[in-house]
């Protein structure tokens, strides 16, 4: 290897412009690929294809629609006016096909006029028994009254016009949808507005059609013509297909300024520890090209961005510059000891290649170890940060160098003598060494008891289980603004069904849902908490038809006979009010299409899905509940015993739950393993081994433990910082170690432990510093999953470069002693 790096260094030195144009052919080719990358927030993309909630999505999607809303509000004071503008503004979005437009849901009027054909079949069976009974006495008492020798000792029934008064509209009043909306639209409580559902198939990470969606339906209420309404009229628009779009354009605003601040602050900190200009120019040029490359590849092999891969590049930035800072600070240390250019490239490559590897490899490996997982929110972190660690350790050998090189030939670097260099040895190489050696037993001592306390703390913490249920802490952290107050309102002005917030269960078929219906209400009876409304296609229909129908015939019967005895206007009103000769049971296909839509599938089928709201004051947003109601709205079974399918935001919460404990463990395990495999190849020498291990495992018990202080939980995001740790943690010890064995020959322990520190530990806590830049910046984001992950990365750089520029350094100069 010593051969192959000097050949490098040599024709590094000599072509430089060779590897420029390496550099600047890569960045460009990259461009497009990386142009293209898209951004999809749904949580749907956090989840693979194998888990239930993913399966159970696609299985409804191809027998129904699954549309998602485009909602809007329309306010008005003048109730007929604001009616006609509903009225004549559904059908013109209804032709906005091209824009992805399924249907336009603004009324149940259809179905008003569905149950008013049809009302005697929809008044209470109970009523139905008492009319009869009513007409039967009535009949009974015309008759006696009209025969002379029969005596009246009853009172006189109500007259069959009184009866008929009596049961009049009494079909609207009582069925559920007509009572909730007397004029047919989904009018607000307050009665001040109404709302309108563009029903749309339009997903997370469609942002071209969301945008263009949006474009057209305000063209389209911006084409009315106000003159023919009340000039109070004013439409504001939410839904699903809103938040979906505020929610990408979060992300990727967040993403952007992350990246941004991460530049910035990471120059910033590059020139305080070089105190050379240079140094902010030749660091982010240097990373340019590796960057662009693993996004590039994340558009190849990973297809688009989710919300929490989406910030990996301020990640990459802050973490993969680690392994430039290394070989500059190398650089210019040999090119403040006098060597040519070429002799300190040399020098730097020799110097640094083992240790950088090795902690490029080992933070590679841990962002590799959650490509073993199903979880796709971790398959795809680890597959970019897993690529782009190791691009950015190779453009610190190809590129940093090159660069370098050219600038020194411009603004060459003046040498020193021995002592000046030794002089400037930087103030964080000072300051740690003395922290380190000044009392190295005192420095082992606390370790060890801040060890003790840290395993007390987590055990406790362990126990009460860490996990965050409360997913209003994982959510997106904005202050309430128009959107979330139309959502609201919408939300009290219609069904949970309606608004889309109830799960939907898919049965293989018709009778399969009544079954399924049927087993979901014993367990709403049995655990009445837990379920909310039960609502299938049966519950547009009426109830108890077949025991209806008898008594409906015993009626109409009745009403003939009675008429005989009526006068001309009463007669109109039987004969209106007569039920149907030919009256049968009315069964899902005779429902009006408007209405029965969320039931019907791509093939016409109509009734094999059944919707299930959430338990009465039980909130949506507590994880325990969550997983309760997905676990008993998963439990029905179909007549042959297959499982049921569930469609809902809730079941890939739950299942995001159960990720965390399934894969989480699995990526963890793998991640140590590899990071104790990369250190036995790293370092001959078992001594080495264990106390770089060592010093890390103490980083990350002290990193555990601090978390467990600060009252963190573990989410489905911040767990990956486990994982992670223990590949980007060992970088640091890695360094020092790798430093400490160039420098022990001719030198005592605590000679090549001091020289270590100075030399390499500063340059070791930039690169700790660099990163947790990186993860900090992940703070510009709203959403409180992405905060914590930055949180937990942050402390886990703390820790581990503590114990390994303070602990690992003490350790070293007392393990030789004993020796």
């Amino acid at each position: 290897m010593t051969r192959a790096l000097t050949a490098l260094a040599r024709w590094q030195t000599a072509r430089p412009w060779a590897f420029v144009a390496a550099a600047i052919a890569i960045t460009l080719g990259s461009a497009p690929l990386v142009a293209s990358l898209t951004l999809n927030s749904d949580l749907i993309a956090l989840l693979p294809e194998n888990v239930q909630a993913v399966r159970d999505l696609h299985a409804i999607q191809a027998r129904f629609t699954a549309p998602q809303s485009f909602s809007l509000l329309v306010w008005s004071d003048d109730a007929e006016g604001r009616k006609r503008f509903v009225e004549d503004l559904a059908p013109r979005l209804l032709e906005l096909e091209d824009q992805g437009v399924l249907a336009v849901d603004f009324t149940v009027g259809h179905y008003g006029d569905f149950v008013q054909e049809h009302r005697h079949l929809y008044l209470p069976y109970d009523d139905l028994v008492e009319a009869r009974d009513a007409l039967e006495r009535l009949r009974d008492y015309e008759a006696c009254r009209a025969n002379p020798f029969c005596v009246l000792l009853d009172d006189e029934p109500p007259s069959i016009e009184d009866q008929l008064a009596e049961h009049e509209g009494q079909a609207q009043r009582d069925n559920y949808l007509t009572h909730r909306y007397p004029d047919g639209l989904y009018r607000h409580p307050d009665g001040q507005s109404v709302a309108v559902f563009v029903r749309t198939d339009i997903r997370g990470g469609a942002q071209d059609r969301v945008l263009a969606l949006i474009a057209a339906v305000e063209g389209v209420v911006d084409s009315m013509d106000r003159d023919a309404y009340p000039p109070d009229i004013r439409v504001e628009y939410g839904g699903a297909v809103l938040e979906m779009n505020e929610e990408q354009q979060s992300v990727a605003r967040a993403a952007a300024w992350a990246t941004v601040i991460t530049l910035g602050l990471v120059m910033l900190a590059v020139f305080v520890f070089y105190r050379r200009g240079r140094a902010i120019v030749l660091l982010p040029l240097g990373l340019v090209p590796a960057v662009a490359l693993t996004f590039a590849f994340a558009e190849l092999f990973v297809d688009y961005l989710n919300a929490s891969s989406a910030f990996l590049s301020s990640i990459v930035i802050g973490n993969g510059v680690n392994s430039h800072i290394i070989w500059l600070a190398r650089y210019f240390e040999r090119r403040r000891a006098g060597e040519a250019p070429g002799d300190a490239v040399r020098s730097a490559h020799l110097g640094t290649w083992t240790a950088t590897l090795a902690a490029a490899g080992a933070a590679g490996i841990a962002y590799a170890s959650l490509t073993v997982t199903d979880f796709r929110a971790f398959r795809d972190f680890g597959i970019i940060g897993g690529v782009g660690m190791i691009l950015c350790w190779a453009a610190s050998l190809l590129f940093t160098p090159v660069l370098a090189c050219l600038w020194d030939r411009w603004r060459p670097i003046v040498a020193d003598g021995p002592e000046p260099a030794k002089a400037k040895a930087n103030l964080y190489g000072r300051v740690l060494s003395k922290l380190a050696l000044g009392s190295p037993r005192v420095v082992l001592a606390i370790t060890a008891l801040l060890c003790v306390a840290s395993v007390w703390a987590i055990q406790g913490w362990v126990r009460d289980d860490p996990t965050e249920y409360d997913f209003r802490n994982l959510q997106s952290q904005r202050p309430d603004g128009p959107l979330q107050r139309i959502n609201a309102r919408i939300g009290r002005s219609v069904f949970e069904s309606t608004h889309g917030s109830a799960l939907a269960v898919m049965a293989a078929g018709p009778a399969d849902a009544v079954s399924v219906r049927e087993q979901l209400e014993a367990t709403a009876r049995e655990h009445p908490h837990v379920l909310g409304a039960i609502r299938d296609v049966n519950h547009l229909l009426p109830s108890d038809q077949a025991r209806k129908l008898p008594v409906l015939r015993e009626v109409r019967d009745l009403m003939l006979e009675l008429r005989r005895h009526a006068d001309a206007p009463t007669q109109a009103r039987i004969d209106r009010e007569l039920p149907p000769e030919d009256l049968r049971e009315l069964v899902a296909e005779d429902l009006p299409e408007q209405i029965a839509r969320p039931f019907i599938e791509r093939d016409g089928t109509r009734g094999s899905i059944v919707y299930v709201e959430h338990g009465e004051g039980r909130s949506q947003s507590d994880g325990r509940y969550l997983v309760e109601w997905t676990e008993a709205v998963r439990a029905p079974r179909n007549l042959d015993g297959s499982p049921v399918a569930v469609a809902g935001t809730v079941p890939v919460m739950a299942d995001l739950v159960s990720a965390i404990r399934t894969d989480g463990p699995k990526a963890v395990a793998l991640s140590f393993f590899a990071t104790v495999l990369l250190l036995v190849v790293t370092f001959g020498s078992m001594r080495a081994r264990v106390l770089t291990l060592a010093s890390h495992l103490v980083g990350i018990v002290w990193m555990v433990a601090l978390m467990a202080a600060l009252g963190m939980k573990v989410n489905f995001l911040n767990f990956v910082a486990l994982p992670i740790t223990f590949g980007n943690g060992v970088d640091y010890g890695v360094n020092v170690m790798r430093r400490y064995l160039d420098e022990r020959p001719g030198k005592t322990a605590r000679e090549a432990a001091d020289a270590a520190i100075r030399e390499t530990g500063g340059a070791v806590t930039l690169c700790s510093l660099t990163t947790i830049i990186g993860y900090m910046a992940l703070y510009t984001s709203p959403n409180q999953a992405v905060n914590s992950f930055g949180a937990a990365m942050s402390i886990s750089e703390i820790t581990c470069v503590a114990a390994a520029v303070i602990a690992l350094p003490a350790a070293l100069a007392i393990s030789e002693r004993r020796s």
